[in-house]
């Protein structure tokens, strides 16, 4: 039985890869904890955690572009708003 179990398994190769949490970033314990009820009550109502995963990832595409959308439609309140990329040149009297 074993010498078959091997047979049925010789060539396959399994593959690991190593994920690290991104620099530079984190998240509110807000909305951890948010994640965690919902992921808990996902589960509950029978979805796989890989699932929800794979589908919160791209539900969250949506609220970022819609939240694009809304930030490049709110007018400029002030000047102080706009970066001084080019320095006023006076004009010089001769």
């Amino acid at each position: 039985m074993k010498f078959q179990e091997l047979m049925e398994q010789y060539g396959m190769l399994t593959r690991q890869q190593r994920l690290f949490y991104p620099r530079n970033f984190t998240l509110s314990n807000e909305f951890t904890k948010a994640l965690k009820k919902e992921l808990d009550a996902q589960v509950k109502a029978g979805m796989d955690p890989d699932m929800f995963v794979k589908k919160l990832n791209r539900a969250l595409q949506f609220y970022v572009a819609d939240y694009k959308k809304v930030q490049s439609a709110k007018p400029i309140q002030s000047t102080s708003d706009i970066p001084a990329l080019v320095e006023k040149k006076t004009p010089t009297k001769k």
